[in-house]
Protein backbone atom coordinates (compact mmCIF):
# COMPACT_ATOMS: atom_id res chain seq x y z
CA UNK A 1 0.00 0.00 0.00
CA UNK A 2 1.14 3.79 -0.98
CA UNK A 3 1.60 6.10 2.30
CA UNK A 4 -1.06 9.04 2.26
CA UNK A 5 -0.55 12.00 4.09
CA UNK A 6 -3.28 12.69 6.13
CA UNK A 7 -4.77 16.58 7.02
CA UNK A 8 -4.18 18.03 11.17
CA UNK A 9 -7.93 16.77 11.37
CA UNK A 10 -7.32 13.64 10.00
CA UNK A 11 -3.88 13.26 12.26
CA UNK A 12 -5.45 13.74 15.24
CA UNK A 13 -8.55 11.63 14.72
CA UNK A 14 -6.21 8.84 14.30
CA UNK A 15 -3.86 10.01 17.02
CA UNK A 16 -7.17 10.24 19.08
CA UNK A 17 -8.61 6.66 18.39
CA UNK A 18 -4.99 5.01 18.45
CA UNK A 19 -4.67 6.42 22.12
CA UNK A 20 -8.19 5.28 23.11
CA UNK A 21 -7.50 2.26 22.32
CA UNK A 22 -4.32 2.13 24.42
CA UNK A 23 -6.11 3.62 27.04
CA UNK A 24 -9.22 0.47 27.27
CA UNK A 25 -6.51 -1.83 26.55
CA UNK A 26 -3.79 -1.27 28.85
CA UNK A 27 -4.87 2.06 31.10
CA UNK A 28 -8.00 0.30 32.56
CA UNK A 29 -6.42 -3.39 33.55
CA UNK A 30 -3.45 -1.30 35.05
CA UNK A 31 -5.66 0.43 37.21
CA UNK A 32 -7.86 -2.22 38.14
CA UNK A 33 -4.55 -4.04 39.05
CA UNK A 34 -3.09 -0.95 41.04
CA UNK A 35 -6.98 -0.97 43.05
CA UNK A 36 -6.67 -4.68 43.67
CA UNK A 37 -3.23 -4.59 44.55
CA UNK A 38 -3.99 -1.63 47.58
CA UNK A 39 -7.33 -3.29 48.50
CA UNK A 40 -4.84 -6.97 49.35
CA UNK A 41 -1.72 -5.01 50.77
CA UNK A 42 -4.20 -3.25 53.58
CA UNK A 43 -5.73 -6.57 53.85
CA UNK A 44 -2.56 -7.94 54.44
CA UNK A 45 -3.03 -11.10 51.62
CA UNK A 46 -0.53 -10.28 49.96
CA UNK A 47 1.00 -13.28 51.12
CA UNK A 48 1.25 -17.19 50.34
CA UNK A 49 2.03 -19.76 52.48
CA UNK A 50 5.64 -20.21 50.40
CA UNK A 51 6.05 -16.43 51.26
CA UNK A 52 5.45 -12.68 50.22
CA UNK A 53 6.67 -10.62 47.12
CA UNK A 54 10.13 -10.72 47.65
CA UNK A 55 10.32 -14.50 47.60
CA UNK A 56 8.02 -14.75 45.04
CA UNK A 57 10.19 -12.32 42.61
CA UNK A 58 13.62 -13.19 44.17
CA UNK A 59 12.47 -16.97 42.59
CA UNK A 60 10.99 -15.76 39.79
CA UNK A 61 14.54 -13.99 38.69
CA UNK A 62 16.49 -16.54 40.09
CA UNK A 63 14.72 -19.42 37.22
CA UNK A 64 14.20 -16.70 34.66
CA UNK A 65 17.80 -15.09 34.77
CA UNK A 66 19.08 -18.75 34.74
CA UNK A 67 17.58 -20.01 31.93
CA UNK A 68 17.70 -17.61 29.94
CA UNK A 69 21.36 -16.70 29.91
CA UNK A 70 21.55 -20.43 29.50
CA UNK A 71 19.46 -20.47 26.67
CA UNK A 72 21.08 -17.34 25.11
CA UNK A 73 24.56 -19.51 25.56
CA UNK A 74 23.73 -22.31 23.78
CA UNK A 75 21.96 -20.45 21.22
CA UNK A 76 24.65 -18.20 20.63
CA UNK A 77 27.07 -21.78 20.20
CA UNK A 78 25.03 -23.03 18.09
CA UNK A 79 24.03 -20.39 15.91
CA UNK A 80 28.05 -19.58 15.55
CA UNK A 81 28.34 -23.88 14.77
CA UNK A 82 25.63 -23.69 12.14
CA UNK A 83 26.81 -20.60 10.62
CA UNK A 84 29.99 -22.39 9.79
CA UNK A 85 29.53 -26.00 9.37
CA UNK A 86 26.67 -26.10 6.21
CA UNK A 87 23.57 -28.40 5.97
CA UNK A 88 24.28 -30.60 8.53
CA UNK A 89 24.38 -28.25 11.38
CA UNK A 90 21.91 -26.13 9.83
CA UNK A 91 19.38 -29.30 10.12
CA UNK A 92 20.92 -29.86 14.23
CA UNK A 93 19.61 -26.08 14.53
CA UNK A 94 15.94 -27.09 13.43
CA UNK A 95 15.80 -30.05 15.28
CA UNK A 96 17.03 -27.85 18.90
CA UNK A 97 13.83 -25.65 18.39
CA UNK A 98 11.50 -28.15 18.14
CA UNK A 99 10.68 -27.46 21.98
CA UNK A 100 9.00 -23.68 21.33
CA UNK A 101 6.67 -25.36 18.68
CA UNK A 102 5.22 -27.70 21.73
CA UNK A 103 2.36 -27.05 24.28
CA UNK A 104 4.33 -25.96 27.91
CA UNK A 105 2.01 -29.08 29.74
CA UNK A 106 3.88 -31.74 26.98
CA UNK A 107 7.59 -30.68 27.40
CA UNK A 108 6.81 -30.65 30.97
CA UNK A 109 5.64 -34.34 31.11
CA UNK A 110 8.67 -35.09 28.54
CA UNK A 111 11.47 -33.62 30.64
CA UNK A 112 9.72 -35.35 34.00
CA UNK A 113 10.06 -38.45 32.47
CA UNK A 114 13.07 -38.04 31.14
CA UNK A 115 14.32 -36.57 34.20
CA UNK A 116 13.29 -39.44 36.23
CA UNK A 117 14.62 -42.01 34.23
CA UNK A 118 17.94 -40.44 34.83
CA UNK A 119 17.08 -40.29 38.54
CA UNK A 120 16.72 -44.20 38.43
CA UNK A 121 20.02 -44.98 37.16
CA UNK A 122 21.62 -43.56 40.39
CA UNK A 123 24.23 -41.64 38.25
CA UNK A 124 23.87 -38.47 40.51
CA UNK A 125 25.29 -38.10 44.33
CA UNK A 126 23.15 -39.32 47.03
CA UNK A 127 19.76 -37.59 47.77
CA UNK A 128 19.84 -35.13 45.02
CA UNK A 129 17.14 -35.87 42.09
CA UNK A 130 16.55 -33.91 38.97
CA UNK A 131 12.71 -34.36 39.19
CA UNK A 132 11.87 -31.21 41.57
CA UNK A 133 15.35 -29.27 40.87
CA UNK A 134 16.19 -25.67 39.95
CA UNK A 135 18.23 -27.65 37.30
CA UNK A 136 15.73 -30.22 36.10
CA UNK A 137 13.01 -26.98 36.00
CA UNK A 138 16.05 -24.63 34.34
CA UNK A 139 16.71 -27.71 31.43
CA UNK A 140 12.81 -27.80 30.89
CA UNK A 141 12.61 -24.17 29.83
CA UNK A 142 15.55 -24.33 27.87
CA UNK A 143 13.95 -27.17 26.03
CA UNK A 144 10.69 -25.38 25.65
CA UNK A 145 12.52 -21.71 24.55
CA UNK A 146 16.13 -22.46 23.30
CA UNK A 147 14.40 -21.74 19.76
CA UNK A 148 13.97 -17.53 20.77
CA UNK A 149 17.61 -17.56 22.02
CA UNK A 150 18.93 -19.61 18.72
CA UNK A 151 16.92 -17.43 16.14
CA UNK A 152 17.35 -14.20 17.46
CA UNK A 153 20.81 -14.37 17.87
CA UNK A 154 21.13 -16.39 14.09
CA UNK A 155 19.22 -13.39 12.74
CA UNK A 156 21.34 -10.98 13.69
CA UNK A 157 24.53 -13.04 12.48
CA UNK A 158 23.02 -13.39 9.16
CA UNK A 159 23.45 -9.55 8.82
CA UNK A 160 27.25 -9.58 9.55
CA UNK A 161 28.82 -9.19 5.97
CA UNK A 162 30.58 -12.12 4.45
CA UNK A 163 33.46 -10.37 3.60
CA UNK A 164 33.78 -9.00 7.46
CA UNK A 165 34.73 -12.78 8.13
CA UNK A 166 36.04 -13.52 5.29
CA UNK A 167 38.57 -10.92 5.69
CA UNK A 168 39.47 -12.02 9.61
CA UNK A 169 40.31 -15.29 8.70
CA UNK A 170 42.62 -14.65 6.03
CA UNK A 171 44.20 -12.35 8.60
CA UNK A 172 45.29 -15.36 9.96
CA UNK A 173 41.98 -15.06 12.53
CA UNK A 174 40.92 -18.52 13.41
CA UNK A 175 36.95 -19.49 14.21
CA UNK A 176 36.85 -18.70 18.12
CA UNK A 177 38.96 -15.76 17.34
CA UNK A 178 36.58 -14.61 14.51
CA UNK A 179 33.78 -15.00 16.60
CA UNK A 180 34.71 -13.23 19.28
CA UNK A 181 36.39 -10.08 17.52
CA UNK A 182 33.77 -9.76 14.62
CA UNK A 183 30.24 -11.55 14.86
CA UNK A 184 29.43 -11.29 18.49
CA UNK A 185 29.99 -7.96 18.79
CA UNK A 186 27.79 -7.39 15.40
CA UNK A 187 24.72 -9.08 17.16
CA UNK A 188 25.48 -8.13 20.23
CA UNK A 189 22.21 -5.96 20.08
CA UNK A 190 20.34 -9.11 18.91
CA UNK A 191 21.35 -11.64 21.74
CA UNK A 192 19.64 -7.90 23.83
CA UNK A 193 16.65 -8.72 22.20
CA UNK A 194 16.62 -12.26 22.02
CA UNK A 195 17.56 -12.19 26.19
CA UNK A 196 14.76 -10.00 26.57
CA UNK A 197 12.21 -11.76 24.65
CA UNK A 198 13.74 -15.15 27.00
CA UNK A 199 12.81 -12.98 30.05
CA UNK A 200 9.37 -12.51 29.42
CA UNK A 201 8.51 -15.97 28.22
CA UNK A 202 10.14 -17.74 30.87
CA UNK A 203 8.93 -15.23 33.82
CA UNK A 204 4.51 -15.88 32.41
CA UNK A 205 5.63 -19.67 32.31
CA UNK A 206 3.48 -21.43 33.98
CA UNK A 207 2.70 -25.28 33.27
CA UNK A 208 6.69 -26.61 33.52
CA UNK A 209 7.31 -24.27 36.29
CA UNK A 210 4.03 -25.94 38.02
CA UNK A 211 5.19 -29.20 37.06
CA UNK A 212 8.77 -29.56 38.05
CA UNK A 213 9.40 -26.22 40.66
CA UNK A 214 11.33 -27.78 43.92
CA UNK A 215 9.05 -27.61 47.08
CA UNK A 216 8.87 -24.42 48.44
CA UNK A 217 9.77 -22.33 45.29
CA UNK A 218 7.32 -20.91 43.50
CA UNK A 219 6.94 -18.28 41.32
CA UNK A 220 5.05 -14.91 40.17
CA UNK A 221 3.06 -17.00 37.61
CA UNK A 222 2.26 -19.75 40.46
CA UNK A 223 1.16 -17.65 42.69
CA UNK A 224 -1.36 -15.66 40.30
CA UNK A 225 -2.62 -19.35 39.04
CA UNK A 226 -2.92 -20.41 42.84
CA UNK A 227 -4.99 -17.05 43.66
CA UNK A 228 -7.18 -17.00 40.13
CA UNK A 229 -8.08 -21.00 40.25
CA UNK A 230 -9.54 -20.10 43.77
CA UNK A 231 -10.94 -16.65 42.45
CA UNK A 232 -9.19 -14.83 44.78
CA UNK A 233 -8.55 -11.74 41.68
CA UNK A 234 -7.61 -9.08 44.34
CA UNK A 235 -4.62 -11.45 45.78
CA UNK A 236 -3.63 -12.45 42.52
CA UNK A 237 -3.58 -8.56 41.34
CA UNK A 238 -0.22 -7.94 42.97
CA UNK A 239 2.14 -10.70 41.46
CA UNK A 240 0.37 -9.85 38.16
CA UNK A 241 1.38 -6.04 38.56
CA UNK A 242 5.22 -7.33 39.06
CA UNK A 243 4.94 -9.69 36.02
CA UNK A 244 4.01 -6.03 34.23
CA UNK A 245 6.82 -4.11 35.63
CA UNK A 246 9.38 -7.24 34.56
CA UNK A 247 7.62 -7.24 31.26
CA UNK A 248 8.01 -3.72 30.60
CA UNK A 249 11.68 -3.23 31.71
CA UNK A 250 12.29 -6.45 29.35
CA UNK A 251 10.15 -4.31 26.86
CA UNK A 252 12.27 -1.99 27.23
CA UNK A 253 15.82 -3.31 26.62
CA UNK A 254 13.71 -5.08 23.86
CA UNK A 255 13.07 -1.48 21.91
CA UNK A 256 16.39 -0.21 22.69
CA UNK A 257 18.27 -3.37 21.03
CA UNK A 258 15.56 -2.70 17.42
CA UNK A 259 16.69 0.70 17.34
CA UNK A 260 20.64 -0.63 17.13
CA UNK A 261 19.10 -2.70 14.38
CA UNK A 262 19.29 -6.17 16.26
CA UNK A 263 15.88 -8.54 14.34
CA UNK A 264 12.83 -9.44 16.06
CA UNK A 265 11.94 -13.15 15.58
CA UNK A 266 8.81 -14.71 16.85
Amino acid sequence: MAPRALSRLGTNVVLGVTMFTVLIAVGVPIVRLLVWSSESIRAGTAVTVAGGVAHHIGNTLLLAGSGALVSIVIGTVLALTVAHRGRAAHLVGRISTVGYAMPGPVVAVGAVALLAALDRRDWLPENFLLVGSVLGLVFALVVRFLAVGYQGVEASLDKVPDTAVESARVLGAGALRTALSVELPAARFGMLAALALLCVDMVKELPITLLLRPFGVDTLSVWVWQATSESLWAQAAVPSLVMVVVGMVAVGALLVALERGAELVS
